[in-house]
């Protein structure tokens, strides 16, 4: 990337990091999430130096790349949360237990050791971002989402079954 396009990245970067950022988390309901659709708006960015710069309006550039990025973020949520609700509800019937308050551990411990099933729960269940459980387990953001991403595959093949 040349300078002339560096310095107008940061520029930008500093004028408009506090209002995404809150136009993220209202939208996200989730500091951790915010912040991370508003890196990934910014490697964008950086990834198409000449589309931000070149732009009549980079602002709004961005605040549309922004929209893009949180509304796949959400996709990605409702994905992941449909599979689960799938894969229990598919499920349900195959356990005849007296105990009405039966952990997701015990009706699906065949893979619910998994490090990526409970990478999928973490994300789908509870909300957290892929920034919050990659840096609680020390791996990168891209590990975490590929992770994620098998989960998914191995819940899609099991509620197809």
């Amino acid at each position: 990337m040349n300078a002339r396009y560096s310095k107008e990245i940061d520029r930008l970067y500093l004028q408009m990091y506090s209002m995404l950022f809150e136009y993220a988390r209202s939208s996200l309901s989730s500091d951790a999430l915010a912040e991370e659709a508003v890196q990934d708006t910014f490697i964008i960015a950086c990834q198409k130096p000449e589309a931000l710069c070149e732009s009549p309006n980079p602002e709004g550039w961005l605040v549309n790349t922004l929209k893009n990025v949180l509304s796949n973020t959400k996709r990605s949520q409702n994905i992941a949360r449909r599979i689960l609700l799938e894969y229990f509800a598919s499920n349900i019937n195959d356990i005849s237990v007296s105990d009405d308050r039966i952990g997701v551990e015990i009706l699906y411990d065949d893979i619910a050791d998994s490090e990526e099933f409970r990478l999928l729960k973490e994300v789908a269940l509870d909300g957290l971002s892929y920034l919050e459980m990659a840096q609680l387990r020390g791996i990168t953001v891209g590990t975490c989402r590929k992770r994620v991403e098998r989960a998914k595959k191995v819940l899609q093949k099991k509620i197809k079954l």
